[in-house]
């Protein structure tokens, strides 16, 4: 990849993970966001699970897991070299895959709940960071009330508290996503 791809893969890294964090693949009339889990690495196809409560007349209320992903493996080919970025449209948008399963609402709200009784600072002493690996963001609540938290690999020791929530919320997803799909 030369250094136009390579700005321009960059620019299309952002636009993507501005379109997963914002959601805007996901259908927003008559819904109220719940929650989001980021999970973007380095090396492989970023994903965000988001939940959004539904009221619609011909649906009812209903409680959505959308997971959408970047194919950032499909991207990252298209501007592999200069003659294979010439077969592709400019500008050059993310290709992005969402879809949605219905989520066990009691399940998930006593995930939720538990978010609760956590007590962790907003600021941390000492912040780490790195270059390769994961980031993480996790946002809870509503338009009205919310939180988004953001961290690199493994948690940081002051939010150590959150692990077991955000490991059962993840498991949750994962296994909503697998039974929905079959």
């Amino acid at each position: 990849m030369d250094r136009e791809q390579m700005d321009e893969f960059y620019a299309v890294r952002e636009s993507a993970y501005d379109a997963l964090r914002l959601g805007t693949l996901i259908e927003r009339h008559r819904s109220v966001p719940m929650c989001q889990f980021l999970i973007l690495p380095s090396f492989e196809n970023p994903v965000s699970w988001d939940v959004i409560r539904v009221v619609s007349r011909k649906d009812g209320a209903q409680t959505r897991l959308y997971r959408s992903c970047w194919r950032m493996d499909l991207d990252s080919q298209a501007m592999s070299s200069p003659v294979e970025r010439l077969k592709h449209p400019r500008p050059y948008n993310p290709t992005l895959e969402t879809d949605w399963v219905l989520v066990d609402k009691g399940k998930l709200e006593q995930i939720l709940a538990r978010f609760n009784a956590v007590q962790i600072p907003l600021t941390l002493t000492t912040a780490r960071a790195g270059c390769d690996g994961t980031s993480f963001e996790l946002a809870v609540g509503d338009f009205f009330c919310n939180a988004r938290i953001g961290w690199w690999c493994d948690l940081p020791e002051e939010w150590q508290e959150l692990r077991p929530v955000v490991a059962e919320l993840e498991r949750l997803f994962e296994s909503t996503w697998e039974r929905g799909r079959s």
